[in-house]
Protein backbone atom coordinates (compact mmCIF):
# COMPACT_ATOMS: atom_id res chain seq x y z
CA UNK A 1 0.00 0.00 0.00
CA UNK A 2 1.67 3.61 -0.59
CA UNK A 3 1.25 5.81 2.23
CA UNK A 4 1.46 8.64 -0.21
CA UNK A 5 -2.32 8.39 -0.92
CA UNK A 6 -3.58 8.56 2.47
CA UNK A 7 -4.64 12.07 3.40
CA UNK A 8 -3.02 12.76 6.45
CA UNK A 9 -3.59 16.92 7.01
CA UNK A 10 -5.31 17.76 10.24
CA UNK A 11 -5.23 21.99 10.31
CA UNK A 12 -6.59 22.30 13.83
CA UNK A 13 -8.31 20.49 16.43
CA UNK A 14 -10.03 22.65 19.57
CA UNK A 15 -10.64 20.46 22.52
CA UNK A 16 -13.41 22.23 24.10
CA UNK A 17 -15.84 21.80 21.19
CA UNK A 18 -14.61 19.18 19.87
CA UNK A 19 -14.03 19.55 16.60
CA UNK A 20 -11.01 19.41 13.46
CA UNK A 21 -10.51 21.07 10.92
CA UNK A 22 -8.77 18.54 7.92
CA UNK A 23 -8.72 17.87 4.91
CA UNK A 24 -12.01 15.62 3.82
CA UNK A 25 -10.47 14.66 0.05
CA UNK A 26 -8.19 15.70 -2.67
CA UNK A 27 -7.24 15.05 -6.64
CA UNK A 28 -5.15 12.55 -5.65
CA UNK A 29 -5.64 8.84 -5.80
CA UNK A 30 -7.51 7.27 -2.23
CA UNK A 31 -6.12 4.07 -1.21
CA UNK A 32 -8.42 1.81 -3.53
CA UNK A 33 -7.65 4.23 -6.46
CA UNK A 34 -10.48 6.02 -6.82
CA UNK A 35 -10.25 9.66 -7.45
CA UNK A 36 -12.59 12.71 -6.41
CA UNK A 37 -12.96 15.26 -9.12
CA UNK A 38 -12.98 17.86 -6.00
CA UNK A 39 -13.46 21.06 -9.02
CA UNK A 40 -17.09 19.35 -9.80
CA UNK A 41 -18.37 18.66 -6.79
CA UNK A 42 -21.92 18.76 -5.42
CA UNK A 43 -22.00 18.63 -1.82
CA UNK A 44 -25.93 19.95 -1.63
CA UNK A 45 -27.68 16.92 -0.96
CA UNK A 46 -24.88 15.65 1.66
CA UNK A 47 -25.50 19.34 3.51
CA UNK A 48 -28.97 18.78 4.19
CA UNK A 49 -27.73 16.37 6.76
CA UNK A 50 -24.38 16.14 7.06
CA UNK A 51 -23.33 13.42 9.39
CA UNK A 52 -19.85 12.02 9.86
CA UNK A 53 -19.94 8.32 10.30
CA UNK A 54 -17.29 5.90 11.76
CA UNK A 55 -15.76 4.07 8.24
CA UNK A 56 -18.85 4.89 5.81
CA UNK A 57 -20.96 2.35 7.98
CA UNK A 58 -24.61 3.60 7.63
CA UNK A 59 -26.15 1.06 9.94
CA UNK A 60 -24.10 2.73 13.04
CA UNK A 61 -25.00 5.99 14.64
CA UNK A 62 -23.01 9.04 13.35
CA UNK A 63 -20.05 10.08 15.36
CA UNK A 64 -20.53 13.94 14.79
CA UNK A 65 -21.61 16.31 11.85
CA UNK A 66 -19.85 18.56 9.46
CA UNK A 67 -20.38 22.19 10.70
CA UNK A 68 -18.86 23.59 7.37
CA UNK A 69 -17.80 22.03 4.13
CA UNK A 70 -16.03 23.69 1.08
CA UNK A 71 -13.73 23.11 -1.59
CA UNK A 72 -10.25 25.35 -0.75
CA UNK A 73 -7.39 25.29 -3.33
CA UNK A 74 -8.39 21.82 -5.10
CA UNK A 75 -8.81 19.82 -1.45
CA UNK A 76 -12.09 19.85 0.34
CA UNK A 77 -12.14 20.98 4.00
CA UNK A 78 -14.33 19.95 6.47
CA UNK A 79 -15.01 21.44 9.76
CA UNK A 80 -15.76 18.12 12.37
CA UNK A 81 -17.56 18.64 15.60
CA UNK A 82 -17.65 15.42 17.29
CA UNK A 83 -20.93 14.00 19.03
CA UNK A 84 -21.02 13.64 22.82
CA UNK A 85 -20.92 10.03 22.72
CA UNK A 86 -18.75 7.22 24.05
CA UNK A 87 -17.94 7.17 20.10
CA UNK A 88 -17.78 10.18 19.58
CA UNK A 89 -15.37 11.17 21.98
CA UNK A 90 -13.52 7.95 21.28
CA UNK A 91 -13.27 9.07 17.89
CA UNK A 92 -12.26 12.59 18.74
CA UNK A 93 -9.55 11.31 20.76
CA UNK A 94 -7.63 8.73 18.25
CA UNK A 95 -7.42 11.96 15.53
CA UNK A 96 -6.36 14.46 18.56
CA UNK A 97 -3.49 12.12 18.86
CA UNK A 98 -2.71 10.87 16.31
CA UNK A 99 -3.89 7.45 16.15
CA UNK A 100 -6.17 8.65 13.23
CA UNK A 101 -5.04 10.93 10.68
CA UNK A 102 -7.47 9.83 7.47
CA UNK A 103 -10.44 10.50 6.35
Amino acid sequence: MNKNLFINEIKSINEEQMTIDMIGSTNKADRVGDVMKIEGIDIKNYLKNPVILQNHDYSKPAIGKALSVKVENGKLMFKIQFANTEEGREWFYLYKNGFMSAS
